[in-house]
């Protein structure tokens, strides 16, 4: 018969801002004796959680599936792999996102657009879908405002089929999306009067659980929708051509159209790592190196 093997099913939050430490919960099939989290950048590390000693337990005792996970603040944003190891070895990998904004949490309660969770823009919201519900946070926009709104789910492993849907003061259905980045949702939205707006994230058939986790980013801000060239040499210092939204200097591109927008482009140089340094930086199964029990 074979042996078990430890896998990772989820991970609660699935992300956090640059420079922070975030509590997190996993879960998955035979995860025996869990010791640690090994990530991909080695800038993120992860202590479990420990219990404060008493007079029953004498010694600190560990919290099962839960541990702290430190991001430091030069971690690029991005999503890199994570696994836990247990008595039975190291697990399958699963993504955890690295963010630029302050994240906040699904307080929950909020299935009803009347009682949605007042958030402030530049805002990341970490939540869970519920079965046959959408969840529902609110914003206040000046007239004329834009507000774009990104949908990490299947992009973080997540088996949420995400559906984004604007509404105004009164409940009136003004804009939906589904399916725009890798299976994600976008909404680009200009406020046509100032006042509160709601935006709304389920899934499309209405299903929920532990697995369909979600990180809402709400902004004004810069959006990249492409760039090209999409690669660059190792050391070289070239020019390339970013489309998207809300882009510092952008100008729109007449004809290219997502949705009701046009997307803008603007001009920039990047200097890509020379190839020492991009073999400088450990692989997940280099990180696993000295994780076996």
């Amino acid at each position: 018969a074979q042996l078990p093997i430890t896998q990772l099913t989820t991970i609660y939050p699935a992300g956090g801002q640059q420079g922070t430490e975030v509590e997190v919960q996993v879960a998955g099939g035979d995860q025996d004796s869990l010791i640690k989290m090994v990530f991909s950048h080695p800038g993120i590390t992860a202590q479990q959680k420990m219990t404060p000693a008493n007079e029953l337990n004498p010694k600190p005792q560990p919290v099962n599936s839960t541990f702290q996970v430190k991001i430091g603040k030069d971690v690029p944003a991005g999503i890199y792999e994570v696994r836990v190891v247990g008595q039975f070895g190291a697990s399958n990998p699963r993504s955890f996102a690295v963010g630029t904004s302050v994240e906040v949490a699904d307080a929950g309660g909020n299935h009803d657009p009347l009682k949605a969770q007042v958030v402030e823009l530049g805002a990341t919201i970490n939540g869970r879908a519920d079965a046959s519900n959408t969840d529902h946070y609110q914003v206040e926009l000046a007239a004329g405002q834009r507000l774009l709104v990104d949908c990490q789910a299947q992009r973080i492993d997540s088996r949420l089929d995400g559906t984004l849907i604007v509404f105004d003061a009164t409940g009136k259905e003004l804009m939906r999306s589904r399916g725009y980045r890798n299976g994600d949702a976008l909404i680009d939205f200009k406020a046509p009067v100032a006042g509160k707006y709601v935006v709304g994230v389920g899934d499309f058939v209405y299903r929920g659980g532990a697995e369909y986790m979600y990180r809402l980013d709400l902004r004004s801000g810069p959006y990249i929708d492409f760039v090209v060239p999409s690669i660059g040499a190792p050391g070289s210092n070239g020019q390339y051509t970013i489309y998207g939204r809300n882009l510092p200097g952008g100008k729109p591109v007449p004809g290219m159209v997502s949705g009701s927008a046009v997307l803008e482009q603007a001009t920039v140089n990047i200097a890509v790592p020379a190839q020492a340094e991009l073999d400088a930086k450990p692989s997940a199964y280099q990180a696993l190196r000295g994780a076996s029990l």
